[in-house]
Order: C-alpha cells, then structure tokens, then sequence
C-alpha cells in the first residue's frame, strides 16, 4: 500500500493508504451461511495454529489447524481445516 499523502511529524492525522481491490464482490463473514454452496471473503490472518493429530471413533488417524480470521468490517471467526486441508 502507498500512503496518499505524508504528514508533517507535528500533526496527530492517520495516514490514509490507497488499495486495490481486485473482486468488489467478497462476503462479508457475517453473510456465510452452511448452505452457500460457494463463497469469496478477503480477510486478514490473524493466528495459525499448529497441526495436530488425532484419532477419531473409527480409530483413524487425522490432522487438523485452525485460523483466526478478520474481515474490513472487523467481524472474526475461526475456520478449522482438517486432513485433506492439512499439508
């Protein structure tokens, strides 16, 4: 991002930057719902998590992370990825 303008040192003003968005029409994370069959969010990672195994009732091994995530409207939610997501 490239500042629009720079201040003086003296003025308490933010910067303001300017941006590019590619695709105007993201979700907003609050508009998801599990019957969209389909969805585009742009949103800011918080926090990852480690990979961690476990063994489920089956007795089948898997691997899952999780991600904290922020969209522009500052609404988090975190998304869980399990074994075929996993690296």
């Amino acid at each position: 991002m490239t500042p629009l303008y720079k201040q003086p040192p003296t003025q308490k003003q933010p910067i303001q930057y300017q941006t590019t968005i590619i695709n105007p029409n993201y979700d907003q994370i609050v508009s998801l719902v599990p019957e969209m069959p389909s969805f585009t969010i742009k949103v800011m990672i918080l926090k990852k998590s480690d990979i961690l195994e476990y063994k489920n009732k089956k007795n089948q091994n898997g691997r899952f992370f999780n991600i904290d995530i922020m969209d522009k409207d500052n609404t988090e939610i975190t998304m869980i990825f399990f074994t075929d997501y996993v690296e």
